[in-house]
Parts: structure tokens; sequence; C-alpha cells
């Protein structure tokens, strides 16, 4: 991904794309890491870091028009966990009518034109992200900004951790509520970094819970 895109964690996007469309109401930054990450972000799709349901999710029938009932993973989910609750959510636009393209092998909204739809006030058919969004994942409360008081104060813990293990990243964004890869290449792999951002992601957030 381009060292200049902020980023919580890669656990919290799933999918560069989905950061500008259904993402936004959930996440604050998105991006990957390493090589990998780059390549994805390359053609639209960010690389996962962490997906799932199973263990690491929950979920269940509800309003559709709220939060109640929506599927959410938690510090310890794996990554094949959040893609799955990605895949079904995306799986149930296509499924009423919302207009797909397929990016490295996932499903994602889009444009007329075959390309990655990033703009995220359109919602065609509006019916379709009305029923599907009861599907869409939510992320722990504790990554969340707007419901976490200690948000700040642990995300620079966590940048600190990431930064003591050896990866270049900063601080950035509003207030220091995203993180960024600063450009110094850092010597590690992308499955070195993509360990040491969950490791320090549950250090730093409280672990698991």
């Amino acid at each position: 991904m381009p060292i200049s895109t902020p980023r919580r964690s890669a656990r919290t996007a799933w999918l560069s794309a989905a950061c500008a469309l259904a993402l936004t109401t959930l996440l604050t930054a998105c991006g990957g890491g390493g090589d990998d990450a780059k390549d994805s972000k390359a053609d639209g799709v960010a690389s996962i870091e962490t997906g799932k349901p199973g263990a690491g999710a929950k979920g269940g029938s509800g309003d559709a028009s709220s939060d109640s009932g929506r599927p959410q993973w938690r510090l310890d989910s794996t990554d094949e966990e959040i893609e799955t609750l990605w895949v079904r959510y995306y799986g149930c636009l296509k499924e009423n009518g919302v207009h797909m393209t397929n990016v490295r092998g996932h499903e994602l909204p889009a444009r007329p034109d075959g390309k990655v739809l990033t703009d995220n006030s359109v919602q065609e058919p509006k019916a379709a992200y009305t029923k599907c969004k009861i599907k869409m994942p939510l992320m722990p409360d504790v990554l969340d900004s707007k419901k976490n008081p200690k948000y700040e104060q642990q995300l620079a813990a966590d940048v600190k951790c990431m930064q003591d293990k050896g990866m270049k990243v900063a601080l950035g964004g509003d207030k220091g509520t995203e993180w960024s890869f600063t450009g110094k290449p850092s010597g590690l792999s992308n499955a070195q970094e993509n360990k040491i951002e969950k490791a320090c992601e549950l250090e730093a957030f409280g672990g698991k819970h």
C-alpha cells in the first residue's frame, strides 16, 4: 500500500475499496502491510491481515436499520474469520442486485464501467444495502475512537510497540487517531509485520477478550 495511506490496523480493513464504500461507516483508517499489500492496493484491494467469523465473531438477527444483530469480530479473531464475514456481506449485496466486479478473487461493488466503486454515497440499489446492513461486520468497540475513551492513548501505545519491534510507522490523522508507514524500509517481511501488528494491537488494546 502507498506509505501515505493512513491506517489504524490492517485487521480493520479487508478491502481498500470497501474503506471508501461500506467500511467508512465502521472504520477510520484502512490499509495493508508490506509488499503484498502494495501489490493489492494497486488493484484496488488491500491485503487481509485479520479476518473472520467463527470463534472470533458474533452475530444474529436484528433491526437492519441499526447495529443490532450485526456480526462483530474480536481482537483475537483470525484473518479467515473476518474475511468470511465480509464475503457474506458482499455476497448478500450481489444477490440483491448490486453490480459487482472481481478484484484479485474478491467480489466488490462496482461502477457501470466495471471499476471498483469508491464513492460511499453511491448505494444502488438502495434496497440491497438496507437489506444487507444486518450482515455488515462491525469492528471491536475498543478499536472505535468514538466508543473507546482510551483510544488515543492505546493507539499511541500500539504504535510504540510496533516501532520498538522494528516497524517503521508513525501516528497521524486528526489528534493522532490513525497510523501509517513512514516509508523507510524496516527490513521485515510482510508476514513478520503482520505478526507484529496483531501482537501489538492485542497488547495495546487489552489483549484477548
